[in-house]
Order: C-alpha cells, then sequence, then structure tokens
C-alpha cells in the first residue's frame, strides 16, 4: 500500500459493499484482489529468488582446520560450507575467493602481507594490504629455518611440471605453520563486535602469558572483513574472530526496504491530483443534487432514505466516478516491468564472459530507473 492508488481502490471496496452502493460489489472487489495478489506473487517471487542466493551464498565451500585436533592426532583440514564456520575457526582461503568471516590474517603466502578487495564493503576500488601481527611472523620465520625449501615453495604456489601446486604439500606447510602455533599455543583476545570498519582491537599472546612484553596487539592492518575478496596473494590463513550476524558486513546491514522508484513517486502525486479533483467534482455534484432537486436532479422522496444523506450521496457519486483512476493502468505498469526485467536478462550485449553469466534484473521495481 505504498501506493497511493492501490489506497484509494481499497477505499472504493470498502464503499460499494453497502446496500446504498450504485454499483456491483463484486465488480469492484475481485478485480482490486487479483491486483493485490498480483503484486504479492510478484514480490514473494523476487524474495525467493533473494533466498535462494543467499543460500548458495552460504553453501559455498572452504577449507578448515579439522576440529578435535589435538596434539595426540594427526591434525588436518577439511572442506566445510561457509555456514559451518564458528569463532576460532583457522581457515585457508585461495586467491580470488572471499572471506566467510571475519578473520585474523596468521599467515600471507610470500610471508610479506595480503591484498584484499573492499569493493563489496565500502565501493574502493583500490586494494588494501594486510599483514600479520608480529607474533605470527615470529612463527612463520621459525617454519621456514625447518624446511627452507619446501616452506618457500609453498609460499609462491608455483606450477610444477606443468601441472598445479599439488595440495598435499601445500597443506602439509600449512599444518607446520598450524602446528607451530600450538607449541606453546596462542591465546587471542577480542572485544564485543562493532558495526564501526575501523574499530579493530585485540591482543595475541603465548598462551598462559604473563608478562606484559610479550602480548602482541592487532589492529585493522591485520584484519580481513567478511565478503572481501583475496586479490594477487596465493593463500593465507586466517583466525575466524567474528562469524554470523556479528561480523562487520551483517552489523552495517540496513533493514531491507521496498525500492521505489522515481517514476513510481510521479505517478503517486499525479494519482493524488486525481483523486483531488475528483472528490472535487463529487462534492460539486453532491451539493448540486441538492440544490435542484425537484427540477434537474430527482426528489429526494423518490430515493431510499439513505441516499438523502449528504455524505452518503458523496460517496455514491465517488463510486459512480470510481474510474477516473483506472486499476487496468497498474495492472500493465506491472507487466511491462516484468517485461523489462525479462529483455535485461536474456540481453546478449549485458552478457559477461569472464564469469559465463547474463545480467540479472533481481528486482523489479526499479526498471524504469535505467533509462
Amino acid at each position: 500500500f505504498m501506493r497511493v492508488a492501490n489506497i484509494y481502490f481499497l477505499f472504493i471496496a470498502c464503499l460499494v459493499i453497502w446496500p446504498w452502493s450504485p454499483k456491483n460489489w463484486k465488480s469492484k472487489i475481485f478485480p482490486f484482489m487479483m491486483v493485490l495478489m498480483w503484486t504479492a506473487l510478484k514480490d514473494l517471487f523476487e524474495d525467493m529468488r533473494r533466498r535462494r542466493d543467499d543460500d548458495a551464498e552460504n553453501s559455498q565451500r572452504c577449507f578448515r582446520l579439522k576440529h578435535g585436533s589435538s596434539n595426540h592426532e594427526q591434525p588436518d583440514f577439511e572442506e566445510v560450507t561457509r555456514a559451518d564456520v564458528v569463532a576460532g575457526d583457522i581457515v585457508y582461503i585461495g586467491e580470488d575467493e572471499a572471506f566467510p568471516a571475519d578473520l585474523l590474517l596468521l599467515h600471507p603466502a610470500g610471508d610479506t602481507e595480503a591484498f584484499i578487495s573492499t569493493v563489496m564493503l565500502d565501493g574502493e576500488t583500490s586494494l588494501k594490504n594486510r599483514q600479520a601481527p608480529s607474533i605470527c611472523e615470529v612463527i612463520s620465520k621459525k617454519c621456514h629455518k625447518e624446511a627452507p625449501e619446501d616452506w618457500q615453495a609453498a609460499q609462491s604456489v608455483q606450477p610444477e611440471d606443468g601441472q598445479p601446486f599439488p595440495w598435499a604439500k601445500l597443506k602439509a606447510q600449512m599444518l607446520r605453520f598450524t602446528q607451530s602455533m600450538r607449541h606453546p599455543g596462542l591465546e587471542v583476545k577480542f572485544p564485543t563486535p562493532t558495526p564501526v570498519l575501523s574499530d579493530v582491537r585485540g591482543n595475541v599472546q603465548p598462551r598462559g602469558n604473563t608478562e606484559e612484553a610479550l602480548v602482541c596487539s592487532y589492529t585493522e592492518t591485520n584484519f580481513l572483513p567478511r565478503g572481501c575478496i583475496l586479490r594477487n596473494t596465493p593463500w593465507v590463513l586466517g583466525l575466524a574472530i567474528y562469524v554470523g550476524d556479528d561480523t562487520k558486513t551483517r552489523l552495517n546491514a540496513s533493514t531491507a526496504i521496498l525500492k521505489f522508484s522515481n517514476m513510481q513517486m510521479n505517478l503517486n502525486n499525479c494519482v493524488r491530483g486525481l483523486l483531488l479533483a475528483l472528490f472535487a467534482i463529487c462534492g460539486y455534484a453532491t451539493v448540486m443534487a441538492f440544490v435542484t432537486e425537484g427540477s434537474i436532479a430527482a426528489d429526494l422522496d423518490d430515493l431510499p432514505e439513505s441516499s438523502r444523506n449528504p455524505v452518503v450521496r458523496f460517496f455514491m457519486f465517488c463510486i459512480t466516478f470510481y474510474h477516473v483512476v483506472p486499476m487496468s493502468l497498474y495492472v500493465m505498469y506491472e507487466m511491462l516491468k516484468l517485461v523489462l526485467a525479462y529483455q535485461v536478462n536474456t540481453d546478449k550485449q549485458m552478457y559477461d564472459p569472464v564469469r559465463g553469466q547474463m545480467a540479472q534484473a533481481r528486482t523489479a521495481e526499479v526498471m524504469e530507473e535505467m533509462g
């Protein structure tokens, strides 16, 4: 009912059910119900499509260090859905992959820094550099000393003999790093999540540490926000600190509102003008019906008792002149939006050869805004 015309149609539907109505109620209520049903089904279809996109996003896969991998068990990485990632998980993210949660960068491939794209978060196209906390860099150097050749090969992930770098070798070096973190172990402390993107603070320290000198703080430069994409970096290891609704992305997400195009706003203004003119004409007709009683207008004694009331007579004229705002206009308006959305979805000139996807009109409410 954000459309003024729908409020007017509901007003008329409430009037025609009275016995003094000059029109049959079926001819007004049934078409109005069909218009509402059409709009509701269209919105339901778009909501279901958005829900499907959300499920597809949450069902994407990533690798995390298997739960329950104690010092006496053989550790390993397992493939899980992003929805299964919980706080405290160590996850592996490959190049051009999105982060499934807000992560603390533990190790970037190359032992230097990682680059991320935050265009989905703040709209900036320039890449941001991220570094691991200094205490994690110490662990990386330790791994490099233990197996310099294997560790260095895993950092660049260059193809071997024309074949992709073996996953088993890469996994072995990542497990070497995680095992080094276990001795003596690390404690990560982070505060209650906040929606401010730059408000990232916490501490990383050896487990059971009581010395202030061994406490390593982390900031925004060590933070990988959910939804951002890893760029120009073969892989990273990250620790999930905020997941689900606690992530920065979700905390900054506003409540979904119905999109309203400029054309719809202009149409509402036009309908308001028509209704003002309609009510003025109905008021004038009501006055003239009583002024010209017995001459031009019918005698009141010849009318039903309810029709002798000036308010009822005004409503009767409103029903009579009901078609000043045609319901068919809105039916065709909604159908035209669907046709335009279909043309966008099937336009071959808007095909993306990189991803192999056509353009998708996710909502038909603002199709006319494209020009």
